[in-house]
């Protein structure tokens, strides 16, 4: 997947592993990949991290890689037109590389898996530059970040924030319930989550994560479970008839 944001490009390196399908590759982004080294290896370890590119030649480049999903316009989609674009012809126009389009679709379901909680994608700890403020005073703001599941709150001179500071209840209980109404908005499969809160590493930000619980999918037997205790009355009655 590929992410922009901030006159930025982030880039997972298991992106990488079809690059040599691609025609006049920017040296930047060979050199970048290889990190001085002869030859780069993909491992699970790092497949799923990103790389930051961000000269005009680069994030040119990248805006014209159809084949690698760009995260914030896929998860603005609802999970019908998820559904819908996995399932099209819309694609196969666009992309005509059997083995991209094949890489296309396995990082959509991997979205989509994202977004039901049952994967974890180490997304850049920054805030979300295409969002406005969620809340805003004097001194501080708090805003989505680029992972939308983080509440990131930082000061808005860009010093950094410490222990001692003083955040009022109206940034971060009002920011809370705020993202959270934005999350479900966006994603349905959104339910069950735990809470965390921490400093950056860099004391930047504070931030305060929703780490998704796996959303449980409903089988065929569990929907015709009743759901109230009228229903239970009603299917007895029914089944005595």
């Amino acid at each position: 997947m590929k992410i922009f944001n901030n006159d930025k490009v982030y880039v997972q390196i298991k992106d990488f592993t079809d690059i040599i399908e691609i025609e006049n590759v920017p040296k930047s982004v060979l050199s970048k990949l290889i990190n001085g080294y002869r030859i780069f290896v993909i491992s699970e370890k790092n497949r799923d991290s990103f790389l930051e590119f961000e000269t005009q030649e680069e994030i040119e480049f990248f805006k014209n890689q159809e084949w690698i999903v760009d995260f914030k316009k896929c998860n603005n989609l609802n999970s019908n037109e998820l559904t819908y674009l996995i399932n099209s012809n819309i694609l196969h126009s666009k992309i005509e590389n059997q083995k991209l389009l094949d890489h296309y679709l396995s990082s959509l379901y991997e979205l989509v898996n994202w977004k039901k909680g049952k994967v974890n994608i180490p997304f850049p700890l920054e805030p979300d530059t295409d969002k406005t403020p969620l809340i805003q005073t004097d001194k501080y703001f708090a805003i989505q970040g680029v992972n939308p599941n983080i509440l990131i709150i930082g000061k808005n001179d860009g010093s950094i924030i410490e222990e001692n500071d003083f955040l009022t209840p109206n940034i971060v209980t009002n920011g809370i319930s705020i993202s959270l109404n934005a999350i479900r908005d966006n994603n349905p499969y959104f339910t069950d989550f735990i809470v965390e809160r921490k400093f950056s590493k860099d004391n930047q930000y504070y931030t305060i994560e929703y780490h998704q619980k796996p959303y449980k999918e409903k089988n065929q037997e569990e929907e015709k479970k009743p759901t109230s205790w009228l229903q239970l009355i009603l299917r007895r009655k029914n089944k005595a008839k």
